[in-house]
């Protein structure tokens, strides 16, 4: 009875497909010591699909990130942008230190994001230097809803 009650709690009514809508996530690793990071710009680390509306998710911070002068890091779901992730410089802590942090879509409609009609890709986009430690798993929850 517990998963049947799971299951209703995360199914909403839809007005499209089989009149059923799943809240789904997308998980993703960025991890400097595997490579990530070492250079600047942007490192793709999963991918939103299309249709998607992004409704929120969390940042765990694993291992603190560190740059050589407090770089910044963003993470957007298009290269250069900073949709879920604002830019803030690494050394001043948040959202770059180790812990749960927060992420800009949070449950409500005015900071939801739509993702058109093509897969996009999940991006971390470190500033001007490379960072020189960080380990990350982000956690993007979504639904699928109708044509963008």
């Amino acid at each position: 009875m517990g998963k049947e009650l799971l299951q209703r709690a995360i199914n909403v009514p839809d007005s499209v497909g089989d009149g059923r809508r799943v809240k789904q996530e997308v998980v993703a690793t960025f991890d400097f010591d595997a490579g990530h990071g070492l250079v600047t710009g942007d490192t793709i680390i999963g991918t939103i699909p299309a249709n998607a509306l992004i409704t929120g998710g969390y940042v765990e911070v694993l291992t603190t990130f560190t740059s050589p002068t407090a770089d910044t890091a963003t993470i957007g779901i298009e290269a250069g942008t900073a949709d879920l992730v604002v830019a803030v410089a690494i050394a001043t802590g948040t959202p770059w230190d180790a812990g749960v942090q927060a992420m800009v879509p949070v449950q409500t409609a005015a900071t939801a994001i739509k993702v058109g009609t093509a897969d996009v890709g999940l991006i971390v986009d470190v500033g001007v230097e490379a960072i020189t430690a960080g380990k990350f798993i982000v956690v993007v929850e979504y639904t699928i809803t109708g044509v963008a």
